[in-house]
Parts: C-alpha cells; structure tokens; sequence
C-alpha cells in the first residue's frame, strides 16, 4: 500500500507539472463574418484563425492563422502581417485599394485590366510587377517581385507550385469572393485583406458602412417597380440569365426591380431559346446587363436582338463602358451597384450612376 501511494504521489507531482508548464488552449470566439459563406474569421486576444471553405466542397479548405504560439500548436499556415501582395484578381486590387494598401501590391496578373490609377502608377515605375495572365503565370516572376503573400481565385483549387513557394516562404492564400451569392458576403471578404496589411480595423469599419448603406437602398426597394426587367444576352443559340438565387438576381431584389426570371432555381445562369425570351418578355420595358456598350456592338454580335421588343422600345443599361472599374471595385462596392439598379428600376431627374450607363 506505502508503495502504491508513493507511485501515485509522484503521479500526481508530475501530472501538476506537466500541466503547469503545458501553454493553454487558445479559446476562439464565433466566427465574426456575418454574409460569406466561405470564409470564416475567429479571433482570441491577439490571435486569429482565419478558415476558407472550399464551395464545392463545403469543407474547410485551408486554415492561417496570423499568431506564431498559435501556429505552433496547429497544422495550420502561418500569416505574418504582410506588405508584399500578389494580387492576382481585379477584387483583390479594389479590396486592397479601400483600405489605402495598394503599396502592398507588389505584383498584378493582367495589367491591362487594371482600373486603380496608384497601382498603374507602381507598374510603370517598376514598384508592381506585371506577371502576365493569370492562367500562365512565371513562378519565376513572382518570386523575383518579392511577394510573400499570393492571393488567388482559386478556379482549381491549389495554386501551381505551392509547395515550393511555401518552402521559399511564400503563403498562397485563395479567394472565393466571386463564388458568393449575397453580395455582402463577396465585400465581407475586405475583412481578409484587412488583416493580412494590420488593417483590420479600418477594414471592419469600412465593411460596417458598406452594409449600413447597402440596407438604406434595400429598404428603399421595398416599394417594387412597376417595369420588368431582364438580364443577361445571347451567347450561341441561348440567352444565358442569372438564376433567382444569383448574384445579380439578389441585387435586382434589393433594388425592388420586377426580375421576370426572380423565382428560377439556382445560383448560375439558365439558359433559354430565343423563343423562350420572345415569350416570357414581353412586357419587358428594361434590359440590364447585355454586355456592350452600344446598341450597334450589340447588333452587329447578336443580330437577333432586333427581334427583342425591350432592345426596340425599352431601356438598356450596362457596365461595359466603365468595365474595369465594375470588376475592380464591384464586389467591394455593392451598395454603389444597388444604388445604380435602384436608381434604374426608380428613375428620377438627375439621378447618378456610379457603375452602369445607358445603352444608346
């Protein structure tokens, strides 16, 4: 028995100990974003875990974490607060750019699709790097620019070479903003960028007004529209539409507009033969969105839009002319693009647009 308690004394010694010098778990609080569905932010003190899911998946895709205690007793990647960005998307320049971090860009995909006139400048002074298309990137190129962080859309998945590049210290980090369908989840993800320049809190600050603003419109679209509207254009035989529970389809929601296809399921595009259109449109007075500026673009692509009564006696609207720009800061803006659709299913004198112009 003397023996037994000994053995157990010096058990419990150690046991004391071991916990004693053991650090403690960390305690996440809730996932802070609101809209997103794929992107998740917990915080605890100074650390914060940073989760990104996989749409197709619906899966946790890949785990950072910006805290080097944290990182030690996880699998998860470790972000170290970063001013050297390779933005490989037009969002993720207009994300960067709210904030008042395009310094942090030090490489661009596709300059040519750049809107932000700080950015162009760093490209010309040499400051940015213009790494070519996205789908042929130079790992070469992106090393050369000093890029310790890549954020990229993730159209399949895992970035090429991501395990070298994280061998050299590079973090890939992917972005599914463009899978979102509330448009303040594709905004909430400012929140991402936020924390990987230590601008977290302008981050939260600018996402808390782009939501209070987004809602003042949508409160306004309650009052519904007395036009119809469709949306969309002819690719091929078919006029593709964005589904009911779209993207778009939420902003024409929110914006009060009467969008004859508002109760089709899914969040794609749908597609219709001409006939179909001919059909379901005929007391269509708007047409949102067909991809070109001018009506003569649209004829001399798609001759049988002389066909559609909406394109001969109605109103078209489109983001063509200021293109760029919409796919710059679109996503980080949906207050201003509900302000335009609002502005066009509720037309008054004098009324600004920020993204969209009519089609004339």
């Amino acid at each position: 028995m003397r023996l037994v308690a000994i053995l157990c004394s010096i058990f419990i010694l150690f046991s004391c100990q071991n916990s004693k010098d053991k650090p403690k778990d960390l305690v996440f609080g809730k996932n802070i974003c609101q809209y997103s569905k794929w992107l998740r932010i917990y915080e605890a003190g100074n650390q914060v875990k940073i989760q990104i899911i996989h749409p197709d998946q619906s899966k946790i895709f890949r785990t950072f974490v910006i805290s080097n205690e944290f990182a030690k007793k996880s699998s998860s990647f470790l972000i170290n607060e970063t001013n050297a960005i390779a933005a490989l998307s037009a969002t993720h320049i207009g994300m960067l750019s709210v904030i008042d971090e395009e310094k942090s860009i030090r490489a661009v995909s596709d300059k040519e699709l750049v809107f932000n006139q700080k950015v162009k400048n760093q490209i010309k002074s040499g400051k940015t790097i213009s790494l070519g298309s996205e789908s042929q990137l130079s790992i070469d190129r992106i090393i050369a620019s000093k890029s310790n962080t890549i954020i990229y859309s993730a159209f399949s998945g895992k970035f090429k070479d991501e395990n070298r590049l994280r061998k050299m210290g590079i973090t890939c980090v992917p972005n599914f903003d463009w899978r979102e369908t509330h448009p303040l989840g594709r905004a909430e993800w400012v929140l991402l960028f936020g924390y990987l320049t230590g601008k977290q809190k302008e981050a939260k600050s600018i996402f808390k007004e782009i939501v209070k603003s987004y809602n003042q419109f949508k409160n306004r679209g309650e009052v519904e529209s007395n036009s119809k509207a469709i949306s969309g254009n002819f690719i091929g035989d078919y006029w593709y539409a964005p589904a009911g529970q779209s993207f778009h389809a939420k902003l024409f929601k929110d914006a009060g507009f009467n969008y004859i296809y508002r109760d089709s399921k899914g969040t794609g595009s749908i597609p219709f033969s001409q006939e179909q259109i001919i059909s379901n449109s005929k007391d269509v007075s708007i047409w949102l969105n067909p991809g070109f500026s001018t009506k003569k673009e649209i004829l001399n692509t798609n001759p049988k839009a002389k066909f559609l009564p909406f394109f001969v006696t109605g109103k078209v609207y489109c983001s063509s002319a200021k293109m760029n720009k919409y796919w710059e800061l679109g996503a980080v803006q949906p207050h201003l693009i509900l302000s335009d659709i609002y502005n066009i299913a509720h037309p008054k004198n004098g009324m600004k647009l920020y993204f969209y112009e009519e089609v004339k």
